[in-house]
């Protein structure tokens, strides 16, 4: 065993390092049959970790008869959990979906079961992966050992990887496809959000795009992007339209807000806008469902007290069901920073709720602006001021707004969602037309214009112009990757005003802690001379008191001498009385 690794070591070095591009591919599949995939993707892992762009150029995945494209019959879903998400409501819709579209379905997860999760068909079994958090470059071979494992015994044939931005997805895509499954990847948010942060970390994560099959987006715009990387499909997430008698009234002034308490949510900016509204709204009141990151709660509770809003501003928690809540509201409140689908829109609109939020031009659900008002990014007065002048409309405005929201949710409620995913895995046994090479070129000349444009953004927005040329070229959604690229910036301006607000706040903080200190120095120096005036009147009281006493003790004796005088006058008296007789 010890030779065997340390020739496997040797070889994957050897793989790595020193055979051509064109070499390495034509050696993969021989490797893989020889060393097992699990082995020979485990020790690429544990040593070659940070370099995914050398592998994927050396990964061949066109040799059919190595790869051989079966029809799709037993699918596994794989997330990290079932509770408390949107995509996690997603998959909980696709799965008894799918079963109807005869397809054997096995759900992978790193969190077993809680009463918190959503419900899945019984039929459906539910199988734990090693969690991300605990595998690392030097263990990985435990994670792929157990996806090795897990395919063999319920002879899986399909994955869809919902965890479209983990940074296993590289080495999992490699274990998967390796194993000669289909890979399916549900992209649930808009690519610009990996723009925002580790960079080239990020730019790894489309590198293992090269390895997917196929990937569902939700836009028409991002159809475009991601097939620089694997061919793409525009898939809606389920709409279930809410039955009449559970749609709202509009009647109140009850502001809803749902979703997980994560930053790039901005449940403060919430706050801060209904602070606003409360001035002018005195009746309303803020509904924040959901729950998320603790340190994010709690900051957003505290904020609520500072403000004197916590009587107003409500924090029910996390629920599975949430009708209720939509049916009392008056209008939703939607701050996210980027979405892909959202589904809280999407369950708002079947409600027949208006909605106000932070624009997000580019997703399907708001595109038609059917219910919806809209302020830019980070625009928090902007959200008050909408509030407003939507708390001050009469019910048949209301209603207006809220049946407008309502038929745009039926307009998506009626895509065929089951043809659109039998087609997609139908169209699994086709090679796509676009090889890995042909790819190799367009994907790589793509990801250096936007590192560079990233780079120097800030100083050189000529040059990030210039480097979006070729894409202005090969895209028809110009327009909307230039609204993503603002909304990026604009959020920089927001987290920018949010510190200096709290600069603010705290150096107005210092200046009352100052004053409070030159008060209580002040009603301690008065203190002090009360005490001495005080302490004065005390000695000129023991003083008199003390003459007092000297006189009260000179009286006593006057009248003690007054007592023997009297008696020796009496005496002389009676004696002068026995005389006289």
């Amino acid at each position: 065993m010890m030779a065997s690794n340390h020739c496997l070591i040797e070889i994957v070095k050897e793989w790595i390092e020193e055979k051509s591009v064109q070499d390495a591919r034509a050696e993969y599949p021989e490797l893989i049959s020889r060393f097992g995939c699990t082995n020979f993707i485990s020790e690429l892992a544990s040593s070659y970790w940070s370099k995914q762009r050398r592998i994927v150029e050396r990964i061949s995945l066109t040799d059919s008869s190595f790869f051989p494209l079966s029809n799709v019959h037993t699918i596994a879903v794989y997330y990290y959990r079932l509770r408390n998400g949107g995509i996690e409501r997603v998959i909980s819709l696709l799965l008894p979906l799918w079963l109807e579209l005869g397809y054997k379905i096995i759900l992978l997860t790193e969190e077993a079961a809680t009463d918190e999760d959503y419900p899945i068909p019984q039929s459906i079994e539910r199988v734990l992966l090693p969690k991300v958090t605990q595998c690392k470059a030097a263990n990985y071979q435990c994670r792929a050992e157990a996806w090795e494992n897990i395919i063999a015994e319920h002879q899986i044939d399909t994955i869809v990887y919902e965890a479209w931005d983990s940074a296993f997805l590289f080495w999992d895509a490699c274990v998967i496809k390796g194993l000669g499954c289909h890979l399916v990847s549900g992209v649930h948010g808009t690519y610009t959000y990996l723009f925002r942060e580790q960079v080239r970390q990020r730019f790894d994560l489309f590198r293992a795009y090269h390895l997917v099959d196929r990937a569902v987006v939700l836009s028409h715009s991002f159809e475009g992007f991601w097939n620089h990387f694997c061919p793409s499909r525009y898939i809606p997430n389920p709409v279930h339209i809410s039955p009449s008698e559970d749609c709202s009234t509009l009647i109140g002034d009850i502001i809803l807000w749902v979703g997980r308490f994560i930053e790039e949510k901005n449940p403060k900016d919430a706050v801060r806008a209904f602070a606003k509204v409360k001035s002018s709204a005195p009746s309303s009141s803020l509904i924040m469902l959901g729950t998320g990151e603790p340190e994010v709660v709690n900051s957003v509770k505290a904020l609520a007290r500072e403000l004197g809003l916590e009587s107003s501003v409500l924090f029910p928690g996390y629920h599975k069901e949430i009708s209720d809540y939509y049916k009392k509201a008056s209008v939703l409140l939607f701050t996210s920073s980027f979405e892909g689908f959202p589904m809280t829109i999407a369950e708002a609109k079947s409600h027949g709720l208006p909605i106000v939020m932070y624009d997000l031009p580019y997703c399907e659900m708001v595109r038609d602006r059917r219910g919806i008002i809209s302020v830019p990014q980070g625009d928090i007065a902007g959200l008050a001021h909408s509030l407003q002048n939507y708390l001050a409309l009469d019910v048949k405005e209301r209603l207006a707004l809220g049946n407008a929201s309502r038929e745009s949710a039926e307009s998506f409620a009626t895509f065929d969602l089951k043809k659109a995913w039998q087609e997609l895995f139908d169209g699994l046994v086709i090679p796509s037309k676009a090889s890995f090479a042909n790819r190799d070129v367009d994907v790589e000349f793509l990801l250096d214009n936007i590192e560079f444009g990233e780079s120097k953004i800030s100083n050189y927005l000529s040059e990030v112009l210039a480097g979006k040329d070729w894409l202005e070229q090969h895209s028809a959604e110009q327009e909307r990757w230039i609204s993503e690229l603002q909304n990026g910036k604009d959020w920089l301006e927001q987290q920018v005003q949010m510190r200096e607000t709290q600069i603010h706040e705290l150096q107005s903080d210092k200046e009352c802690l100052k004053q409070q200190v030159l008060a209580g120095e002040t009603k301690i120096h008065t203190l002090q001379s009360n005490c001495s005036e005080l302490t004065a009147a005390c000695q000129r009281q023991e003083a008199a008191l003390r003459s007092a006493q000297e006189q009260l003790d000179m009286l006593q004796q006057e009248n003690e001498s007054l007592r023997h005088v009297k008696g020796w006058l009496k005496y002389k008296l009676h004696a002068l009385h026995r005389t006289i007789q």
